[in-house]
């Protein structure tokens, strides 16, 4: 896939957002190889929904008590634990690439501050995130049955699984 290939939105969040904090100059290798990067991660994502029973939505409502996952479209990941009480357990885990973010940041004590929707960035408050790039796709838990330990550790497992093989894509991005 190319650059060309990719949603304009996107495009134009990578040149703005991803490119110049990465201290890569916007020419054509650098956002060949950025859409690259970006495609084998939506890869990693999407791959691993079926594995842990997780199914693609368009939304997901703040006061949903299910775990769910989140790629940004900067292609950074967000594991976002189930409804504990009134908080939950965020890990945001960035491009690694951006020096104007934390390549990862945990909160037990997070919320969601409106609903997730596709197209939209998320807001939380209660943690070192308050909010992300626009959201390229959400995931969310099926399973029923699933108690909250099991729907924490599954979104945690997945996080650490996704987060490795998004580590691995950066390796393919150089930057001096």
């Amino acid at each position: 896939m190319k650059f060309d290939d990719m949603d304009a939105r996107i495009q134009s969040h990578i040149i703005k957002n991803v490119l110049k904090p990465s201290g890569l100059e916007e020419n054509e290798i650098n956002k060949e190889m950025m859409a690259t990067a970006w495609f084998n991660k939506e890869e990693a994502f999407t791959s691993q929904l079926s594995t842990l029973g997780m199914a693609e939505a368009d939304t997901l409502s703040a006061d949903e008590k299910k775990a769910a996952l989140a790629l940004t479209f900067s292609g950074s990941l967000i594991g976002i634990g189930p409804m504990e009480g009134k908080h939950r357990q965020v890990i945001y885990s960035s491009i690694g690439m951006r020096r104007d973010v934390p390549n990862q940041a945990v909160s037990d004590n997070s919320s969601l501050d409106s609903d997730l929707k596709i197209g939209e960035e998320a807001h939380f408050s209660g943690g070192p995130i308050v909010k992300s790039s626009p959201l390229y796709k959400i995931a969310v838990i099926q399973d029923e049955i699933l108690t909250i330990e099991d729907q924490r550790q599954t979104i945690s497992e997945a996080t650490r699984i996704i987060t490795e093989e998004f580590v691995d894509v950066n390796k393919t991005v150089i930057i001096d």
